[in-house]
């Protein structure tokens, strides 16, 4: 028994981590061949969360005995001790059920029992005097466990649903949903002992010191191998049955590595023909199961590595695009006419283009894949090719980017403000240098040498008074010279 816990603890556990591809939704196909006296149906894939078929979902109805997954939800998340806690039955808790004609499994006042075979009373054979004795052991008071009950349905967003008891006997105050019940299914199947439990067709409780050892049978018929309803591939969840509720049934089944819910809620206690008891919601679930693992198969909607699209790549000399591949397989449960023309490929790119440099193994988007208006799958686009960035043409970009910012444009303007200073500020400078340059082109104007006399010398203010010629007297300045085209001459300032 453990070992089956662990196996199917471990099996909700992978569901919770590896998605599986969508299931075909409600429109895509619908079940034919057999008509639903259920009054609201809700099939389910485990795989992904997706309803795969509902009928009257959100409908207001009477749980009955589908109560008892909650009750067994917090007494296994209470943190006690499954095998050490021991529960003493109280007289209160039973006389509560005194009149009501409900199933029980026979509990007795001052009886000892573990928490784990209560749970197994409550959950197998849908013992109502096993879940007070559980609401008043974990909750304190049943009072106190119906608020927490109402708390967690809440914490689950179970927003159409409402407890007033811990069992499920009718009360116009009690009520859920299908809907809110796939919820809570899902959620206690992922607990531990959970699933162990509402597997088990048969199960037999310790003696105490009260009572023998007790074999108490599963509710559920789909467990049964005797009955005409057993599925080999079914286990759990729970039966419910009130004359108000009508007949209940929540399921699961797995094949093909398909794994579904079905729930189904007040179907007709009675054939209205013979008025015998009928079974309808649990042939309603055989017909539902039958449906989904008989009409559709599992398919490759594509391989890994399989070309998909192109991408443009800017910055490189070696090719202008690149390819883009599937980065992984993806298999769908798909209906057994589909064809991969009835599959529509949608391609979902990053970036209108990409730039290099580029590396085997990125991913440029992803690819989804439809059928009949559902998605079924995506994978990742990934590249192939080492694609290098040519540094010219990524220099050449930056400059054209460059060109067309705010930043560049106000630097440009200033390097266009400085030339021109710098020309202006040339011309006056060159103005003034080259009137220096005449200064220092200037020349003295040329004077011929004096006339010497005969004595050698050459001004008479020099000479001795004996050196002056008697007749003619002392010479007179020197003459002045006569200036011709080519001579400078120099004025003082």
């Amino acid at each position: 028994m453990k070992k089956t816990g662990a196996f199917l603890i471990a099996l909700f556990a992978a569901l919770a981590v590896f998605a599986m591809p969508l299931a075909p939704a409600a429109h895509a196909l619908a079940p034919t061949g057999f008509t639903l006296s259920a009054e609201s149906a809700l099939l389910l894939s485990l795989d992904t969360g997706k309803t795969v078929f509902e009928k009257n979902a959100d409908e207001k109805l009477y749980p009955a005995s589908l109560t008892k997954i909650m009750t067994a939800v917090l007494a296994i998340e209470s943190g006690k001790d499954l095998d050490k806690t021991v529960v003493t039955v109280k007289k209160a808790d039973l006389n509560l059920l005194i009149g009501t004609d409900s199933s029980v499994v026979g509990l007795k006042a001052g009886e000892e029992l573990t928490l784990r075979t209560l749970l197994y009373m409550l959950l197998v054979r849908s013992a109502n005097d096993a879940a007070n004795v559980i609401a008043d052991e974990i909750g304190g008071s049943i009072p106190k466990f119906i608020d927490m009950m109402n708390a967690k349905a809440n914490e689950l967003g179970m927003a159409h649903t409402r407890y007033v008891n811990a069992h499920g006997l009718h009360d116009p105050g009690h009520y859920t949903t299908a809907r809110d019940m796939s919820v809570l299914a899902q959620y206690a199947m992922k607990l531990p002992l959970f699933p162990a439990i509402v597997s088990t067709a048969a199960y037999y409780t310790p003696a105490d010191n009260k009572s023998e050892a007790r074999k108490i049978s599963n509710t559920n018929l789909l467990l049964n191998p005797a009955s005409g309803f057993y599925m080999a591939n079914a286990y759990g969840i729970k039966t419910g049955s009130t004359s108000q509720a009508g007949e209940c049934l929540i399921s699961a089944a797995a094949k093909g590595g398909f794994h579904y819910l079905c729930i189904v809620m007040k179907c007709p206690s009675t054939d209205p023909d013979t008025k015998k008891p009928s079974y309808d919601y649990f042939q309603d679930t055989v017909n539902l199961y039958t449906w989904i693992f008989s009409q559709f198969t599992y398919k490759q909607v594509v391989a890994q590595g399989a070309a998909l699209a192109a991408m443009p790549v800017e910055l490189c000399l070696e090719q202008t695009s690149v390819k883009l591949y599937a980065g992984q397989d993806l298999s769908a449960m798909l209906p057994t006419q589909a064809d991969a023309s009835s599959i529509i490929t949608g391609i979902h790119l990053n970036r209108a283009a990409t730039y290099a440099p580029v590396k085997a193994g990125d991913v440029m988007g992803y690819a989804t894949f439809t059928y009949a208006g559902e998605e079924i799958g995506r994978v990742d686009l990934v590249t192939k090719d080492n694609l290098n960035r040519s540094m010219w043409l990524f220099v050449w970009q930056q400059a054209v980017k460059d060109y067309h910012s705010l930043l560049f444009r106000g630097l440009a303007a200033l390097i266009a403000a400085l030339f021109i200073l710098w020309l202006v500020l040339r011309f006056i400078l060159g103005a003034r240098g080259r009137r220096a340059l005449k200064v220092r082109n200037f020349t003295l104007p040329t004077v011929p040498p004096p006339r010497q006399n005969p004595l050698g010398n050459s001004d008479y203010r020099q000479r001795r008074p004996t050196d002056i010629d008697p007749q003619r007297g002392p010479p007179g300045p020197p003459p002045r010279p006569k200036r011709g085209w080519g001579d400078t001459i120099h004025r003082k300032r």
